[in-house]
């Protein structure tokens, strides 16, 4: 029943408002001053629908003596001047301004006159006089309004009425008017406002000038800037000053006078008396400056209020290049110790390797607050050139320092290998593991050694076994630590690393991606026994594949066969090879054993001999796809184009006490050619 119910509402709905578009605008305007709340709800919907033609019937309206009735009239004329404002709608424009204009006329209440300055903005097209406002910036309570509906108009005509109303309007007022025609940024403000910043009588005038004038970033108008602030009293020489600090921003920004930009922020910096202009002529300096401007830089904060002192560290570190920081390296000395220390937290955000002696240095000096301060810099710095200096600390500084250098290790540790440098990742958390006996510490090292393994952490890696607060995680280092080791060539390790991975129970697939990395060593270990590696194989091929048909067709009488067997292809006789795998995961290249074709298969055979009957798994992997016989039934297929990789598929099956016969057929598209097969437990582990 109740959607019924809703049904029949959105009915009686539809209804109404259907009926609505078909009212009359005299009806509607009726509704909107009337007191039915839903009908003017309606009708503010409806009647921007009827054209811009009823405006001069809802102006009435606005001066209505309930609120929500001039509001909703107020709504109206809003939609209908944004929807006049659209592209291709000139002369709907056109009739909407002077319609709103109409608002403004002398007789209007100065409530409908503030309406109609609301509304004008959203409509003003250019070229259109403005003399109904530019009246209004004569009137006390609606000057401000005026300036404000003129600023927003924003076109050349609202520029020129508030740049004429300037001389006659109080300094107050006047300053306004010069800041508003500031915003409005148009080019034919630039000579009025000149005059009026060289000739104005009030100081505050012609700062406000000089601001508006800004904008514009032309180096031509620097020596006026200079006058007028050499005639500024006290009052306002602070914001002529301002207007210098935006006209050089201005300046570097829009580029192409890249000299004349430095030279206005360091007069301004040499001859102000305001800590904020002098903050600001710094930052300027270093965002647009080079090497040249770090001894201005210095100079001014030399001696100055505190926060004049602190605008060095961000003022230089703004600075590009290697010769700025060579320049800021020689200007470190002659720093007040307060500054100095801000700069040593600046060197270490640099990570530049010119900037570690000053931090060694501090890291050592007598003074705490540096030693502190440098080893900060230290962490950040991401350099194993810092690690000498944080081991001497972690060694020998304060309790507190031991902490600090100990954290700082580890953090440059940790940033070397995010920066890519492995080895040296390695060897930092080599360093930081020796630095100290704190089993927290020492975890976290060996956490860094298992992500950035190096071979020098053999003996570490194997003492921490014995540990028990360290030892799992000495555990999860010893595969990389392994593979380190291989990559090093130092084979005796490896395989001792290896045969303690084994004995630790480690995951089939952790000993796989180990065992693939023992290629190139003089190594007997025995794989087939570890992992159930098959490395014995009778192959047999090529054969021509057609059709996916191929896949079904039985090219050596599979799944029965036989090994002294010989078989066409075409008018090619097909015979078994017997073959040897020598990898360690038991791959078969089938491309150097058979030869190179494209849209062939190939046969595998081999024979493995099983103590006692147990459920297993083949786990192949092939490039490219594969189907796999397990005395003589059908275990899997997998019809697939891709590169090998140890235990890509898997087959569960059951193997018999004694011989098991294993027969693969290996597709081979285009490409490389091979495959790869051990023999597990149903846990992927060996299965003798």
């Amino acid at each position: 029943m109740r959607i019924h119910r809703l049904f029949f509402a959105g009915i009686l709905g539809f209804a109404a408002a259907t009926g609505a578009l078909a009212a009359t605008t005299g009806q509607l305007l009726a509704d909107i001053a009337g007191g039915d709340e839903h009908a003017r709800a309606v009708a503010r919907q409806l009647l921007p629908r009827q054209g811009v033609e009823i405006i001069p019937r809802l102006l009435p309206l606005l001066s209505h003596e309930d609120m929500a009735v001039s509001k909703t009239a107020f709504n109206v004329l809003e939609d209908l001047a944004n929807m006049a404002g659209a592209p291709g709608r000139f002369d709907d424009r056109l009739f909407v301004t002077a319609e709103l204009l109409k608002l403004l006329q002398p007789e209007q209440t100065p409530a409908v006159k503030e309406t109609g300055m609301r509304l004008l903005p959203l409509i003003m097209p250019p070229d259109v006089p403005l003399d109904p406002v530019s009246v209004l910036l004569q009137d006390p309570e609606l000057r401000e309004k005026a300036r404000e509906c003129l600023e927003h108009i924003g076109t050349q005509e609202a520029s020129d009425a508030l740049l004429t109303a300037i001389p006659g309007a109080d300094p107050g007022f006047a300053r306004a008017l010069a800041d508003a025609a500031g915003r409005v940024q148009d080019p034919s403000s630039i000579e009025p406002l000149k005059r009026i910043a060289a000739e104005h009588v009030a100081p505050e005038v012609r700062a406000a000038a000089l601001h508006a004038l800004a904008w514009t970033g032309d180096p031509a108008f620097a020596a006026l800037f200079r006058d007028v602030r050499a005639k500024a009293d006290e009052a306002t020489r602070l914001e002529c000053e301002r207007a210098v600090i935006r006209l050089a921003e201005t300046m570097g920004r829009k580029g192409g006078s890249w000299d004349y930009t430095l030279a206005v922020f360091k007069e301004i910096l040499a001859e102000t008396q305001h800590d904020i202009i002098k903050r600001a002529a710094m930052m300027g300096l270093g965002q647009f400056g080079d090497e040249t401007v770090v001894e201005p830089i210095v100079a001014a904060a030399a001696g100055g209020a505190p926060l004049v002192q602190a605008t060095v560290v961000p003022a230089l570190e703004a600075l590009r290049g290697p010769a700025a920081t060579r320049r800021i390296l020689a200007a470190y000395p002659n720093l007040e110790p307060a500054t100095q220390l801000r700069m040593l937290q600046m060197f270490g955000r640099k990570n530049d390797p010119a900037c570690l002696p000053i931090l060694k240095d501090a890291a050592l000096s007598p003074d705490a607050a540096f030693r502190r301060a440098a080893l900060d810099a230290l962490a950040s710095a991401r350099s194993v050139d810092a690690l000498p200096v944080l081991v001497t600390l972690a060694r020998e500084g304060s309790e507190e320092e031991r902490a600090l250098a100990i954290q700082a290790a580890s953090n440059v540790a940790g940033s070397i290998g995010s920066a890519g440098d492995a080895e040296a990742a390695g060897n930092a958390f080599l360093e930081l593991y020796a630095l100290t006996g704190d089993p927290a510490v020492r975890r976290t090292a060996l956490e860094g050694l298992a992500r950035y393994p190096v071979a020098a952490a053999h003996d570490t890696v194997v003492s921490a076994l014995a540990d028990e607060a360290l030892a799992d995680a000495a555990r999860a280092a010893l595969p990389g630590l392994f593979g380190a080791l291989v990559k090093s060539g130092a084979q005796d390790k490896a395989l001792e690393i290896f045969d303690r991975v084994l004995r630790g129970g480690a995951t089939p697939e952790v000993l796989v991606g180990m065992a693939s990395r023992l290629q190139g060593l003089q190594t007997a270990l025995d794989t087939t026994q570890l992992l159930g590696v098959v490395k014995q194989w009778h192959v047999i091929g090529p054969f021509q594949w057609k059709s996916d048909d191929d896949w079904a067709a039985a090219f050596v009488g599979e799944p029965a066969i036989t090994l002294e067997g010989a078989y066409k292809d075409g008018d090619a006789e097909r015979r078994w090879t017997p073959v040897t795998s020598g990898d360690a995961l038991g791959l078969v290249d089938l491309m150097g054993t058979i030869g190179q074709y494209d849209r062939v298969f190939a046969y595998a055979y081999t024979e493995i001999d099983v103590p006692e009957a147990t459920p297993a798994q083949i786990r192949i992997g092939s490039d490219d796809g594969n189907a796999v016989w397990l005395n003589g039934e059908k275990i899997w297929e997998n019809r697939v184009d891709r590169g090998a990789a140890p235990d890509q598929d898997i087959a569960p099956c059951q193997l018999i006490q004694g011989k098991n016969r294993i027969l693969v057929k290996i597709s081979q598209g285009a490409g490389g050619w091979n495959f790869m097969l051990r023999i597990t437990r149903p846990d992927g582990t060996a299965p003798w």
